[in-house]
């Protein structure tokens, strides 16, 4: 599985930014922020959207979507360049967010709360085209302290640490999933 795969899986934690400026680094002014019931229910919509490899029942979402935009703030969403619009689609990137390691951790346990199953869901989405077999062999082998240490990582912008990458790619190979990390 692929790094990039796997950021475009992490969609859950694609959300927001911290910015205040009016003016941007090409001396332009900026939008204007929009609303935080704006970001929230585009959040919502797009962690609900059926077809992508990670979807969440609408209270789920709904309630992760208020989390995380209370959390991170629409100045913050801005600053990444996230529209609300935006966080509706299927292929967003966690690390636009920069967010700090105890900022992400926050997020990341709000997901825990809102959505219970959410890393079990979350491990099912990343091995998704597999077989049946393989799909199960993935899920086991990753348990939810992986995917939350996966999901606080891209959350800081940062690489996946090596260590996370190694696991990742052992439990691919020993699946029989193919991994291009």
């Amino acid at each position: 599985m692929s790094p990039r795969r796997l950021a475009a899986l992490s969609l859950l934690v694609v959300v927001l930014a911290a910015c205040s400026g009016s003016k941007g680094s090409d001396g332009l002014a900026t939008p204007p922020v929009a609303s935080a019931d704006a970001y929230t229910r585009s959040l919502a919509a797009g962690l609900a959207a059926k077809g992508g490899n990670f979807e969440l029942s609408k209270a789920g979402a709904a309630c992760t979507a208020k989390a995380w935009v209370r959390d991170i703030g629409p100045r913050h969403l801005a600053a990444s360049e996230l529209r609300p619009e935006d966080l509706e689609a299927q292929d967003l990137v966690l690390g636009r967010l920069d967010l700090p390691p105890e900022q992400a951790g926050r997020v990341v346990a709000a997901l825990e709360r809102c959505v219970p199953d959410a890393f079990a869901t979350f491990r099912t989405g990343m091995a998704a085209g597999q077989e049946a077999d393989a799909r199960a062999c993935f899920t086991k082998a990753l348990d939810d302290g992986f995917v939350r240490q996966l999901l606080v990582a891209s959350l800081q912008g940062d690489e996946v640490p090596e260590a996370l990458r190694g696991r990742l790619a052992t439990a691919s190979r020993s699946c029989g999933i193919p991994y291009a990390g």
